[in-house]
């Protein structure tokens, strides 16, 4: 697609070129599709090949990627096709948060990590960038799902699915999943007399937001919806009947990290909900 590839023997490339082509193309046509589309980050670049061959000239590009052969391939390509407005950054991909804290506002962010799938830090990252649309691509189904699973408790919703075969005559797949942060109007307005519900005399103290913007400005981090919840319910702050409830009984919700568990308890003690 344009994009001359350098590639040393530590940099990721997929070697069915043909299927890439078509799945890097996809992705293209996706980001096309948001005609205001300005910024693009890249998380998980590899050698930059997804970040160059799925933007324009005109828009600006962060890639991010933990492997230094990786790296130096992709400025190396973003040379050769004069991209000045091509950045790549060396380091683990939760480093999106040095371009988060420079306010640099990404419109679409990609995102195509190894197996593993992405880490709790990094999911809290793409929630607090405000992306309008991310675009995930995996080879592994079972991470993607836990992934998705998160980040729809943070309002994102899947728009599109899409499979590539790249590895012919084997089980493995990679998918490309498109989703979309809901719209400010995406919402009805009711009005809720507290007195009407059962809601206990800690769960009127403070809402979620405010707590999240309390932590965000004494702890300098972004706290989920769901970390809240977990904290709550550890505290024997009874959650209203099916709040945060995995949609599938097997479904496995990720634990709140212990620097989070500590912050939200701060802030509870400061909005006086818990001792």
């Amino acid at each position: 697609l344009g994009v001359p590839v350098e590639v040393t023997p530590l940099s990721f490339f997929q070697i069915n070129h043909s299927a890439t082509e078509l799945l890097y193309s996809y992705i293209k046509k996706l980001i096309d599709q948001n005609s205001n589309c300005q910024t693009i980050f890249d998380l998980y670049c590899g050698a930059g090949t997804i970040g160059l061959s799925a933007s324009s000239a005109k828009q600006v590009l962060y890639g991010i990627e933990i492997v230094e052969d990786a790296i130096k391939s992709a400025v190396s390509s973003s040379i050769r096709m004069k991209r000045d407005n091509a950045h790549f950054i060396l380091g683990d991909a939760k480093k999106i948060t040095s371009l988060i804290d420079q306010n640099i506002h990404p419109d679409v962010i990609i995102t195509d990590p190894p197996r593993k799938g992405c880490s709790v830090e990094v999911l809290d990252q793409l929630v607090r960038s405000k992306s309008r649309y991310l675009i995930m691509v995996s080879c592994n189904p079972a991470t993607l799902a836990r992934d998705l699973f998160y980040l729809s408790q943070e309002g994102y919703i899947v728009k599109t699915i899409q499979p590539f075969d790249l590895f012919p005559r084997t089980k493995h797949v990679e998918t490309v999943v498109c989703l979309s942060q809901q719209k400010p109007d995406d919402h009805i307005e009711i009005e809720i007399d507290l007195d009407e519900i059962d809601a206990t005399s800690a769960e009127t103290k403070a809402t979620y937001k405010e707590i999240q913007n309390w932590v965000q400005e004494h702890h300098g981090f972004h706290v989920t919806n769901l970390n809240i919840a977990q904290v709550k319910q550890k505290h024997g702050i009874i959650e209203r009947e099916n709040y945060n409830k995995a949609k599938s009984s097997d479904s496995k919700q990720p634990g709140c990290p212990e620097e989070k568990v500590k912050a939200i308890e701060d802030a509870m003690r400061h909005f006086q909900m818990i001792p």
